[in-house]
């Protein structure tokens, strides 16, 4: 004969929803701090990466023959510096640079005082583009002009009137030695301006100002600048590369679009419903970047 359970009476299913109800919320916060927790780890780890490069005495470490560029008229060594450890005189150059850009119109809001503040910060890097150049010919013969100009105003009764003829003997003596070669000059030609940070909750490098001087521009400094920036981004684990260019700005946006492939990212205004932003902000996923380090650092830079 089979043998039935009683059924529960109404405070018994009460009891048995109250036990699953609490069951359920036991395990939904469970669930919940086990997912906080792995939010904070990542965060830590994206924090640690920025620190990490931060903290590095030499950021160009590896990657020193990419930090040359030889081709026709343009021959160019790149020196890092932490943005605090600036030389007085680079930080004037880089100065003068941020001045003539605003005063062109570049459209930034903030001041060159500003800006000069900024890339003294202790968390900026600078990457100073030189080169070695010997004086220019007509310095070399700017005095030997003068001398001939005086020569040529000197009354005539100063000439002298005696004649001195070489001894045939003195063909023997030692020959006065060649002029020496002009001692070449560094000079800088152009700066890009760094920070690592994070940004839309990804660990990135931003680049905060590409700045060269007009008679560098269009020969491919520029972009071998900003190819060697590329490659710090992925030594140091950045996620992407980001910077901010105004839209009135074609010659800046087809460069980074076009020639880069940068794109505008999600975190930019036209992205958000703000149209009426004058700036873009674009990004280059570090996925994106050439896996090879092979290259030569001229064929990086060619076709600019």
């Amino acid at each position: 004969m089979a043998r039935h359970s009683a059924p529960l009476a109404p405070q018994g299913l009460a009891t048995q929803a109250r036990g699953r109800s609490t069951s359920d919320s036991v395990v939904s916060k469970s669930r919940k701090k086990l997912a906080r927790r792995e939010r904070q780890a990542k965060q830590q780890e994206k924090v640690a990466l920025v620190a990490a490069a931060n903290a590095e005495s030499n950021l160009v470490g590896g990657l020193e023959k990419f930090c040359r560029l030889e081709q026709p008229g343009l021959d160019v060594n790149v020196e890092c510096v932490r943005g605090s450890e600036l030389a007085a005189a680079d930080l004037a150059f880089c100065d003068q640079l941020v001045r003539a850009d605003v005063h062109k119109g570049s459209g930034w809001p903030l001041g060159s005082k500003a800006k000069r503040r900024d890339i003294s910060d202790p968390c900026s890097w600078v990457l100073l583009l030189r080169t070695t150049a010997p004086l220019a010919e007509a310095d070399a013969t700017a005095e030997d002009a003068d001398a001939e100009a005086a020569a040529a105003d000197r009354p005539a009764e100063e000439e002298c009137e005696w004649v001195f003829v070489e001894h045939p003997l003195a063909e023997s003596a030692e020959a006065p030695s060649a002029a020496a070669a002009p001692e070449p000059i560094e000079r800088s030609l152009g700066f890009v301006h760094l920070q690592f940070c994070i940004e839309a909750d990804r660990p990135v490098l931003y680049v905060l100002q590409l700045q060269l001087l007009p008679e560098v521009q269009d020969k491919g400094l520029g972009k071998f600048a900003m190819q060697l920036t590329e490659k710090l981004a992925r030594k140091f684990g950045m996620a992407s590369l980001m910077l901010t260019v105004f839209k009135k700005d074609e010659r800046a946006l087809d460069f980074y679009r076009d020639k880069l492939r940068y794109s505008v990212d999600e975190t930019s205004p036209s992205r958000c419903d703000r149209q009426e932003e004058s700036y873009e902000i674009l990004s280059k996923s570090t996925e994106l970047l050439p896996q090879g380090e092979g290259e030569d650092a001229v064929e990086l830079a060619a076709a600019c």
